[in-house]
């Protein structure tokens, strides 16, 4: 007798964080059920009939490509109202949801969860894995201001190095990795208060079965790497990489150039050094990380700095998400990086006058992008579009 597939695990996002989670899923148990959700209906067609339904994950120059995913469209996609689009059916509208993995960008996670929110329950578990750190607390408050019908949480950070091929090269669902990235996992528990609870771990308490199944199943995907630590240690390696977006996203945006430019630039140097000063202080004053062992010299300027240099270098030749948001006039995640150090450093006490100027300095650029691509024509004192 045939032993039944593994339960269904969905994944919200098809970048190249949801692509190589949803590879690695299907590696471990080729039998898994992978439900990908996407927005788009031309996403899904083209997913399904150019690239045959192939997700390609290329590691130290072997590519391996899988199959055997299910696609689900939004029921909000503007897309589904036209003539050719094909609405989900009212049995997977309603069908429960009881693992889900969030990968999108800190700002389209709310709009991304929002048609799916009826069919989560407080069994359901939801990981995620992004840069953004207002995510839980914005998703919470939103959607589940009730602890009591909360699902549960698990927070993941990727570390730099994962990226799409270069041309001619280039693909969707194609996703290169670096051969020494590692996904790291943490628990985190719903507190009466009403924001994860960062003090608790797996150690501590038993985690419902659809946390435990997810955290399994994420933790022994091999190209994943993952690694169970505690949820500080996920909190500072978020914050880790959260310090370097912080900086090459908005000055490439600033500059209009590669990663590589920021570096054997004096001048730029100063700019950077300016905010992972104010990065700094900010990081040493969370409460959350009150405990967290060698938290000064871990997030000093000088280790962030060191940091900054050996991930520009790595990745000298390619531009920011950001700068390709801003050109693409594509909301960016500044608010959630730049403006959630002014924010921090507003309630510590940290004036951050420099992250300040950085988020407008993007805003600006933002609306510029727009004005362009929309050919609007600025009266003084007036914003009208012609």
């Amino acid at each position: 007798m045939t032993a039944p597939p593994p339960p269904r695990i969905h994944i919200v996002g098809l970048g190249n964080l949801g692509c190589l989670v949803a590879h690695a899923l299907r590696s471990i148990h080729p039998r898994r059920p992978v439900t990908l959700f996407t927005h788009k209906t031309s996403v899904a067609r083209m997913f399904d009939s150019h690239y045959g339904g192939l997700i390609t994950v290329e590691r130290n120059r072997l590519a391996v490509s899988r199959k055997g995913f299910d696609v689900e469209i939004s029921s909000m996609a503007i897309e589904n109202l036209l003539p050719y689009a094909k609405p989900l059916s009212p049995q997977k509208e309603d069908e429960k949801i009881d693992h889900l993995i969030v990968t999108t960008r800190a700002p389209h996670a709310k709009k991304a969860l929002q048609p799916l929110i009826r069919r989560l329950t407080p069994q359901s578990t939801i990981a995620f894995v992004q840069n953004g750190l207002e995510v839980v607390e914005e998703i919470n408050s939103l959607y589940f201001p009730d602890p009591e019908t909360r699902p549960n949480y698990l927070l993941g950070v990727w570390p730099h190095g994962i990226f799409s091929p270069k041309e001619p090269l280039f693909e969707p669902f194609r996703v290169v990795i670096g051969s020494s990235a590692r996904l790291k996992l943490g628990v985190m528990l719903p507190t009466i208060e009403g924001l994860p609870d960062l003090t608790k771990t797996p150690a501590h308490a038993a985690l419902p079965p659809t946390a435990a199944y997810l955290l399994s199943s994420l933790l022994s995907a091999e190209d994943l790497a993952g690694m169970y630590v505690a949820p500080q240690e996920v909190i500072a390696s978020q914050l880790e990489r959260f310090a370097l977006n912080a900086v090459i996203y908005p000055l490439t945006v600033m500059f209009d150039c590669q990663n590589g430019a920021l570096l054997h630039n004096s001048h730029a140097a100063q700019v950077v050094k300016v905010l992972l000063h104010e990065i700094s202080k900010v990081f040493c004053k969370l409460p959350e990380l009150e405990k967290l062992h060698n938290k000064e010299l871990r997030f000093s300027e000088e280790t962030l700095y060191n940091t900054f240099v050996k991930v520009v270098r790595y990745n000298g030749e390619k531009e920011s998400p950001m700068l390709q948001e801003v050109k693409k006039g594509i909301p960016t995640e500044v608010e959630y990086l730049n403006g959630w150090i002014v924010r921090k450093g507003e309630e510590l006490g940290v004036e951050c006058k420099g992250n300040y100027m950085m988020f407008h300095v993007v805003k600006a650029k933002e609306k510029m992008a727009a004005r362009e691509r929309e050919r609007e024509l600025p009266i003084e004192g007036l914003e009208t579009n012609f």
